[in-house]
Order: C-alpha cells, then sequence, then structure tokens
C-alpha cells in the first residue's frame, strides 16, 4: 500500500487536471487506510487467557536460595 502511495506522489508532478487531484487524494489517504488495516487484528476473546503454572512465591524462594541468605 505504501509502494502505491510513492507512485501516486510521483505521478502528481507530471500529470494535470483531475488525474493530479485523484493522485493527490491517493497520497493522503492511502497512509490512514493502511493504518486501519495493519491494526484491525482480532481481539482474544473473554476468558482466553491463562493462568501462571508457577507459584509465584516458589519462584522468588528459589531466587533467593541460589545467592543465599540477604
Amino acid at each position: 500500500m505504501m509502494a502505491l502511495r510513492v507512485v501516486c506522489l510521483l505521478m502528481v508532478l507530471p500529470t494535470e487536471g483531475w488525474v493530479r487531484w485523484a493522485c493527490m487524494l491517493g497520497a493522503v489517504v492511502l497512509p490512514y487506510i493502511a493504518v486501519v488495516v495493519a491494526n484491525a487484528v482480532s481481539r482474544p476473546q473473554s476468558g482466553s487467557l491463562q493462568t501462571p503454572s508457577r507459584d509465584p512465591q516458589a519462584v522468588l524462594r528459589a531466587g533467593a536460595d541460589e545467592n543465599g541468605p540477604r
């Protein structure tokens, strides 16, 4: 889509009339469309998150054991 925008930008100089205006419009509108398409991702459904399998306190205790008491 951005390659098409570059073509539109380059075509503004050698063209005249309605073609020039169409190229200008394309150069302005195409980045917006590209961002909307890039951000159109499916969101995870509620309840699809997984809980951690390890106990956070056990991880903290293991870290303290490796370095000795503090």
